[in-house]
């Protein structure tokens, strides 16, 4: 599984869809207060990715679902050539995946004015083939340094 190349291709197609709605930060803030708050905004933007779902990232990789509830919006991935938990032999690398993931949505454009203003998570949780949940994690505004 490459999850450098998945995490560049989930990125870009929640970037894309947000970009969508607001191309700079104030674009953003406007979009929000227009829909009327964070929560309408995940709410359309979720509905909008989901039409798109479920979508084969790579060959290991599928972006099952996202979905949203108040100022949290959740990221559903199955990695389908891993069974469980146990199938995942490299924890730093997920470390480092989630650093990254971290990263990109504390610097994004968009996402950084959802999360730093907006106080939006961002939840993540990547589960086996089976079903079962390989691991989870979430960026709020603690995660994002200024």
């Amino acid at each position: 599984m490459n999850l450098r190349r998945y995490s560049f291709a989930v990125f870009t197609y929640v970037i894309l869809v947000m970009n969508s709605y607001a191309f700079e930060d104030n674009d953003v803030r406007r979009s929000v207060n227009q829909l009327g708050g964070i929560d309408k905004f995940l709410n359309k933007l979720s509905n909008t990715m989901a039409k798109n779902l479920p979508q084969q990232l790579d060959k290991d990789t599928r972006f099952v679902s996202v979905l949203s509830n108040g100022s949290t919006i959740s990221f559903l991935h199955m990695i389908t050539n891993v069974k469980s938990k146990k199938d995942i032999l490299d924890k730093d690398f997920i470390s480092t995946f989630i650093k990254f993931q971290t990263n990109k949505i504390c610097t994004s454009s968009v996402s950084k004015v959802l999360v730093n203003e907006f106080d939006a998570t961002y939840h993540y949780q990547y589960v086996s083939s089976n079903g079962d949940e390989i691991f989870v994690f979430d960026v709020k505004k603690k995660n994002c340094v200024k």
